[in-house]
């Protein structure tokens, strides 16, 4: 994501509160004013909490979600 992005806007989440994850696995995707992306889990673990759902516009390095490592 290059450091001109003020806001995105979350199109689709792809987990809920209790999923099982894996480092890589996409989790949500994600707009800018110049692209569509995949946000990808950076570990493996569990969510246990989503702040935020599709359609809204998020700034980006916000938490939306959170997941326990392991």
């Amino acid at each position: 994501m290059g450091a001109t992005v003020n806001e995105l806007t979350v199109i689709d989440l792809l987990v809920a509160p209790g999923a099982r994850i894996t480092k890589g696995q996409k989790l949500a995707e994600l707009e800018s004013d110049k692209s569509v992306f995949d946000f990808e889990s950076p570990c493996d673990g569990t969510i246990i909490a989503v702040q935020g759902r599709a359609g809204i516009s998020c700034l980006p390095g916000r938490r939306s979600c959170a997941s326990n490592d392991g």
